[in-house]
């Protein structure tokens, strides 16, 4: 029903009591640093994942987040000093010994992780078509005039197979009038503060 839903099966491996989650590093790269960027700083910084299919790299997401996110303990632990530790490590070419780590500190970590994305949250707005049914020149009845017309059009012309594409479809209004008649429906647009709009419709 149009909810995300990603499972890395080929990420799985079986946790050995004491080691630590191999994956941090590449989760914070991933997902964490490309999130908080989005949120904190530019919404656009996400075509960074484009740049970097490995991860966007520690120190470039710790150079580009705002200071205040220096006195965050948990964005300093995870992001900041994270990046600082990468350097250092690819400075030295020692090798030490990988801590141990308990299962409760595992099982920390990751409901840290996951409080700390739950609660990054963005605010559409401010790009070219975020308000663009806002600020519209449309009247409510050249508005309601048009929604006629273009359910009209879909009711004459009945998709085979029943899939509509709504290209610069905006928040969507005029999709869902094409899923209301039962026709599976993707909508596109460039604006990323539009589909976000129109995901949280």
């Amino acid at each position: 029903d149009g909810s995300p839903v990603f499972i890395d099966t080929l990420s799985f491996e079986k946790l050995v009591d004491g080691e630590p989650w191999i994956a941090y590093k590449q989760f914070c790269q991933h997902f964490l640093g490309p999130i908080l960027l989005m949120a904190q700083t530019s919404v656009s910084l996400g075509q960074l994942s484009r740049l970097f299919l490995d991860g966007v790299p520690l120190d470039l997401v710790s150079s580009l987040l705002p200071k205040k996110t220096k006195f965050n303990p948990f964005l300093a632990s995870h992001i900041h000093l994270h990046a600082k530790a990468q350097t250092d490590t690819s400075q030295d070419d020692s090798r030490g010994k990988t801590a141990r780590v308990s299962m409760a500190g595992l099982i920390g970590l990751v409901d840290n992780l996951a409080s700390i994305i739950s609660k990054s949250e963005w605010t559409p707005a401010g790009t070219t078509w975020a308000n663009y049914y806002d600020e519209t020149n449309y009247s409510d009845d050249s508005m309601n005039a048009k929604k006629e017309a273009v359910s009209s059009f879909l009711g004459q012309v009945k998709p085979e197979p029943t899939v509509v594409w709504d290209l610069g479809a905006n928040n969507g209004e005029f999709a869902r009038l094409a899923t209301s008649q039962g026709i599976n429906t993707v909508a596109w647009d460039i604006d990323p503060a539009a589909v976000e709009k129109n995901y949280r419709l």
